[in-house]
C-alpha cells in the first residue's frame, strides 16, 4: 500500500501536475478501500510499525538504521491519515508499545518519540497522552529501582533472586482484569520488601502486583543445564514440576494456588489462560502430554520432558500462540467498541452544553469533528435515546428532531 501510494503520487505529479480534482479522487479512493474493512486495515498498520520498532523483528528486516526507521514512519503516516477509526489504531498501538517497553524490546527511543510526535501532530495531544504517560512511568521506574537497590544494599538484605520491577499507572496502560496468581516464596519476599520501601515514600498509593506481563529466567537441569526464558505464568507452571513428576491439567490451577471462584466465566478465563501457557511449553518441547498436542481436556496428563535436548544453551518459550493473538485482537476491538459508547455520550453532552438547543442533523455534523472514529447515524441515535431516558436530554415538544 505504501508503494502504491508513492506510485499514485508520482503519477499525479508527473502526468497531472498535482491537479486538485485528481488528488481528491486519489484520496477518496484510498480512504474507501482502507476503511472498507477498517478494523483489519488499522490493526495491520499498527503491526507494520511494530515490526520496525520491536527488536524481536528487527533482524528479520535487515537491521534498519534510525534514519531508515524514521523514513518508514513517514511513509506510513499517509495510510494512518486515511484511516477513520483512529481509536482502533490507538488501542493496538498502545498494546504493542506496552510489550516493547515492559519486555525491553525498544529499538530506538528517538524513533519512538518521532512516531509519537507524528501522531500528536495529526490527532492532537490528547491522542498520545497515554503513550507519553507510559514512557514517563518507565523513566520513574528507573529512579525507583535505583533507590530500592540502594536501600537493599544499605539494609544488607539478602536477595535470593535477581528481581526487577516496573511501577505503572493503572489508567495509562492497556491492562485487562487478570487472574490473581500466587508467587513462589522468594518472589513473595522481594515483593513485600519492595512494598515496605515504596509505601514509606508513597503512603497514599496502593500497589497491585501482576505477573501477567512479566518475564522469568530459569535454570533448567535436563540432559544438561539450560537457561530458559519464559513468561511469568509459564515459569510458575515449570516450577510445579520441581515437586511433581506428572500433573493432570485439571489440577494445575489448584497446584498454582489460583482461586477459580464460583462464576463459570472466571473458570473459563483461568482455563484459557492456562491452556495458552501450557500449549507454548508443549510446543517448545519442555513439557509433553498424552494425546494430541493441540487439543486439551481436563484429564490430560502433563510431564516434564526429561529427554529434552537443544543445541542452544538458551531456550526461549513463545509467549503467545496464534489463537491467543486472535483472541487478543478480538478483545482489543470489543474494548474499543465499549469505550466508544462513553465517548459518544460525553461528546453529545459537551456539544449540547455549549449550544443548549440543537437539531439532530446539526448534532451529527458537530460529532464528526469531535469523535476520532467513523460512526453510523443509527448508533448515535441509540446513544441519544439513552441520554433522553436518563434525563440528560429532552426533545422539543413541537419538533422531536430538536434536542
Amino acid at each position: 500500500l505504501i508503494l502504491l501510494k508513492k506510485r499514485m503520487d508520482a503519477i499525479l505529479e508527473k502526468s497531472f501536475e498535482n491537479d486538485t480534482h485528481f488528488k481528491m479522487a486519489s484520496k477518496s479512493s484510498f480512504e474507501e478501500f482502507l476503511n472498507a474493512n477498517a478494523n483489519r486495515s488499522t490493526e495491520y498498520v499498527a503491526k507494520y510499525l511494530d515490526t520496525y520498532l520491536n527488536s524481536d523483528y528487527l533482524k528479520k528486516v535487515n537491521n534498519k538504521t534510525e534514519e531508515e526507521i524514521k523514513q518508514i514512519i513517514d511513509n506510513s503516516m499517509p495510510l494512518f491519515k486515511f484511516i477513520l477509526n483512529k481509536d482502533i489504531f490507538e488501542a493496538f498501538y498502545l498494546r504493542r508499545l506496552c510489550k516493547r517497553l515492559l519486555f525491553h524490546k525498544i529499538v530506538s527511543s528517538d524513533c519512538e518519540k518521532y512516531l509519537l510526535g507524528k501522531l500528536r501532530d495529526e490527532c492532537g495531544p490528547n491522542y498520545t497522552r497515554k503513550a507519553e504517560a507510559m514512557f514517563q512511568d518507565i523513566i520513574i521506574t528507573e529512579e525507583i529501582s535505583k533507590g530500592f537497590a540502594d536501600h537493599v544494599a544499605k539494609a544488607e538484605i539478602v536477595t535470593p533472586i535477581q528481581f526487577t520491577l516496573a511501577v505503572l499507572t493503572l489508567g495509562s496502560w492497556p491492562f485487562e482484569s487478570f487472574v490473581p496468581l500466587p508467587v513462589p516464596k522468594d518472589i513473595d519476599m522481594m515483593q513485600k520488601c519492595f512494598e515496605k520501601f515504596y509505601e514509606k515514600a508513597n503512603p497514599k498509593q496502593k500497589l497491585q502486583w501482576s505477573i501477567h506481563y512479566s518475564s522469568a529466567t530459569l535454570l533448567g537441569k535436563l540432559d544438561k543445564e539450560y537457561i530458559i526464558e519464559a513468561s511469568g505464568l509459564q515459569a510458575l507452571i515449570l516450577l510445579v514440576f520441581n515437586e511433581k513428576d506428572m500433573v493432570v491439567f485439571s489440577a494445575l490451577s489448584g497446584l498454582l494456588g489460583i482461586s477459580l471462584g464460583s462464576k463459570a466465566a472466571n473458570k473459563k478465563q483461568v482455563n484459557d489462560t492456562l491452556e495458552g501457557a501450557v500449549y507454548a511449553l508443549l510446543k517448545s518441547k519442555l513439557l509433553v502430554k498424552d494425546g494430541k498436542e493441540k487439543s486439551f481436556s481436563n484429564e490430560d496428563k502433563l510431564e516434564l520432558n526429561k529427554a529434552f535436548t537443544s543445541k542452544l544453551k538458551k531456550v526461549v518459550v513463545t509467549r503467545m500462540n496464534k489463537k491467543e493473538k486472535e483472541e487478543e485482537s478480538k478483545e482489543t476491538e470489543e474494548k474499543v467498541m465499549e469505550e466508544r459508547k462513553y465517548e459518544v455520550d460525553a461528546a453529545i453532552m459537551k456539544i449540547m452544553k455549549g449550544r443548549k438547543k440543537c437539531a439532530h442533523h446539526d448534532l451529527l455534523d458537530a460529532l464528526k469533528s469531535q469523535l476520532k472514529f467513523q460512526f453510523q447515524p443509527p448508533a448515535i441515535k441509540k446513544r441519544i435515546e439513552g441520554l433522553i431516558e436518563r434525563d440528560y436530554l429532552k426533545r422539543e415538544e413541537k419538533n422531536p428532531n430538536v434536542y
